[in-house]
């Protein structure tokens, strides 16, 4: 791909500044820092696509990764109290053709970023990521046959490619919508996901599968879960995590104790203390009052990306799945700066103060980068 061309140009002055503000307030080297930035320029800036002739900052590609369609998104990981942050950085792979005729679909533009990564990243394995990109991405004839028959509220996007920028080394993750392929053989996207997990090189024993396919299939709030995405990362199969993404309208705190602990399935120390964290977090960020009931639903939001995301995290071996959940704060938070008042409430209490300012430095040097309307599209609580 030319890094030259304009588009590409106007990509990396768009984002190059986020993501420099991001990993130096986050206490990243100048090495790393450096690092980082090449990679963005030189291997993913041109994977972004085309910008519409007639609006300059408009994407041919409607990206389903942000709610403004740009097929990018950053991210700040405060981790655990004793853990500095990781940036995180999620794009989906657009090809200059994609959207026009020659190429309605945006075909290979996935697999021909991936390949080009798996020259520079020591360990990348793709054994699971071309398995799980010829199960689940269509190709020729069958694709006009399958977007005809995706819901009027699906998307045209297929696969997205996630990068934890550690401080030593990057992780590359990869994530399939399994709703192609379910348009086409006339199943449930979770029973596309069920048959390509099974059939997954190397046989991995994942026991936490079928405790999640329990809950999904004899409890009536699991029952309310819609699969949306199954990813990997991009690591030797024995060292890699399958996540499996649910998305529900249920917006209620109780509903998400239910979900976190699959009905009760899940009662570690970890997720007791996590569920009390989580709820002061809820409070902070939606404004709920110590006396509303937890059966209250956030108020009413018929987007496509409202309700809760969900994701299960599952290694070979392990008995049971890790539980994650996504506040969509975009939705439900009344503003970036009440957003940004409450996280930082919540992050001092838990000794966090220092990365609090930190973010907030970040967001000032942010504001006046171009960006899109607003900051903060979705929080993550995550425990076990």
């Amino acid at each position: 791909m030319d890094y030259t061309c304009p588009d590409s140009q106007y990509w990396w002055e768009t984002l190059s500044t986020p993501l420099a503000a991001l990993c130096r307030k986050a206490d990243y080297s100048v090495d790393a820092q450096f690092r980082f930035l090449l990679l963005f320029r030189f291997y993913i800036a041109p994977y972004l696509g085309c910008l519409d002739n007639t609006s300059k900052e408009r994407p041919v590609w409607p990206s389903f990764m942000t709610d403004d369609f740009t097929p990018v998104e950053l991210g700040w990981d405060f981790g655990k109290r004793e853990d500095g942050p990781i940036i995180r950085l999620s794009v989906e792979p657009i090809g200059r053709a994609a959207g026009s005729p020659s190429d309605p679909y945006n075909v290979g533009a996935a697999n021909q970023l991936m390949h080009h990564l798996s020259r520079i990243m020591p360990g990348m394995d793709l054994s699971w990521y071309n398995y799980l990109h010829a199960e689940l991405v269509p190709w020729g004839e069958r694709m006009a046959e399958q977007y005809k028959r995706l819901p009027k509220q699906g998307h045209k996007s297929r696969a997205f490619i996630g990068f934890d920028l550690g401080h030593d080394r990057v992780t590359t993750k990869a994530y399939f919508f399994p709703g192609w392929k379910a348009a086409h053989t006339g199943q449930r996207p979770w029973s596309v996901i069920t048959s390509v997990l099974k059939a997954l090189p190397n046989s991995p024993h994942l026991p936490a599968h079928a405790v999640l396919q329990e809950y999904l299939e004899t409890c009536a709030e699991g029952s309310k879960l819609q699969a949306e995405m199954v990813a990997i990362d991009c690591v030797a199969p024995n060292q890699s995590r399958v996540k499996i993404y649910f998305r529900t309208g249920s917006t209620s705190l109780l509903s998400v104790r239910t979900h976190m602990t699959l009905n009760g399935r899940i009662t570690s120390s970890d997720m007791r203390k996590g569920l009390l964290e989580l709820e002061g977090l809820w409070r902070v960020l939606f404004g709920k009052e110590d006396d509303r009931r937890d059966t209250e639903e956030l108020r009413p939001n018929c987007h496509r990306t409202s309700g809760m995301l969900y994701y299960f995290e599952m290694r070979p071996g392990q008995a049971l799945p890790v539980a994650k959940v996504y506040l969509p704060v975009r939705h439900y938070g009344e503003s970036d700066k009440v957003v940004l008042i409450g996280l930082t409430e919540y992050l001092e209490g838990r000794g966090q103060a220092r990365q609090a300012a930190s973010y907030l430095e970040a967001l000032e040097v942010i504001r006046s980068a171009p960006s899109p309307n607003s900051f903060h599209t979705q929080g993550r609580r995550a425990e076990r």
